[in-house]
């Protein structure tokens, strides 16, 4: 479902519906609005990784915090043998091959 384009359906879950009939206005072409959807997938890449090496202890918060993702059934910590930050990259460079 596109959310911005000439079938553009605003989601109903949205606050911003006005938001995206103003994008929907200015981002006319096919060619404004993979460019916006572009910028928008990077910037949530950006959020992801700083995130993900957060939990991963690469950042100077891990000199006083730490953090952890535990499945609640089995007490299992989901950082154990693996780096989050590199899984994610990993995966995203095979969601990119054709």
């Amino acid at each position: 479902m596109d959310y911005l384009g000439p079938n553009a359906v605003i989601p109903e879950w949205s606050d911003l519906k006005s938001e995206y009939q103003i994008l929907n206005n200015l981002l006319g072409t096919d060619e404004g609005i993979e460019a916006y959807k572009n910028v928008i997938q990077d910037k949530i890449d950006g959020v992801l990784h700083s995130v993900l090496v957060m939990i991963d202890g690469g950042t100077e918060l891990a000199e006083n915090f730490t953090i952890d993702l535990v499945v609640e059934d089995t007490r299992e910590s989901l950082k154990e043998g693996i780096a989050l930050l590199e899984e994610f990259t990993g995966y995203l460079l095979d969601a990119e091959e054709p």
